[in-house]
């Protein structure tokens, strides 16, 4: 996967964190939790999931490329 995919999806599920894009005000409450807070919670323990993900599986692909980057010049 390209750096600027792998920037530009974590930005992605960043914003998708943000509760106002998707949710009108609303009196629904979950064990005392309004509708936005549980969804911010959520996509926070996935975006959290995602990253994890992200650096297991490139950070040492991303380092490669840099330090190739720093060779040759």
């Amino acid at each position: 996967m390209k750096r600027k995919l792998i920037i530009l999806s974590s930005i992605v599920f960043l914003l998708s964190c943000v509760p106002w894009f998707f949710f009108r005000y609303t009196l629904v409450n979950f064990y005392g939790l309004p509708g936005w807070a549980l969804h911010i919670l959520g996509s926070t323990f996935v975006y959290a999931i995602i990253l994890v993900i992200f650096i297991n599986k490139y950070w040492s692909h991303m380092a490669d490329e840099d330090s190739e980057s720093d060779s040759e010049e």
